[in-house]
């Protein structure tokens, strides 16, 4: 045999082996990865939450101190006729976009009762949404701007306050 075919047939088995060792070694990492992202197609859970659009924007016009004004909202784990799934938790970011010293307090309101939810670092605490069932629930924001706090530099200032509405789902 001549030098020329010896080294063509020493690269062809070294490319042959490289690639059968690069084939077993990164075909059993990409199964594993594509594995997991593998799902049931025989089952379809669906999470919903309804909120306009998961964010509500308030603009309060024509505020002064002393002044509270009330809106009301709802949150349903229904969508086009599909109800939720998944056991959801959700709770309310709320944002205060402003220099006027406006409080924002979400009331949870029941059949007999309004029930203040409290906020803390601009959120409420996590609820529990059921699921498998349509449910409505019934919230009540309201804006208050307090007496006390009147100093002109508030005068003509713009508000905005936004409450979004955030939620996961439980996995026990």
């Amino acid at each position: 045999m001549t030098k020329l075919v010896l080294k063509k047939k020493i690269y062809f088995y070294a490319i042959f082996f490289v690639s059968v060792l690069y084939l077993f070694t990164f075909n059993e990492t990409n199964s594993r990865y594509l594995g997991s992202l593998q799902a049931n197609k025989d089952v379809l859970a669906v999470p919903i939450l309804n909120l306009s659009n998961d964010k509500v924007t308030y603009t309060p016009d024509k505020m002064k101190p002393g002044d509270e004004i009330e809106y009301t909202f709802d949150v349903l784990n229904t969508d086009s006729g599909r109800t939720n799934e998944i056991l959801l938790d959700y709770y309310f970011f709320v944002d205060v976009d402003s220099i006027i010293p406006l409080q924002v307090k979400i009331y949870d309101i029941n059949d007999t009762q309004e029930e203040e939810l409290p906020i803390t670092n601009s959120k409420t605490g996590n609820i529990r949404m059921p699921f498998g069932t349509e449910t409505t629930r019934k919230y009540k924001a309201k804006i208050i701007w307090n007496s006390a706090d009147n100093d002109l530099r508030y005068v003509n200032q713009e508000a905005k306050i936004t409450i979004e509405l955030r939620g996961s789902q439980v996995i026990n």
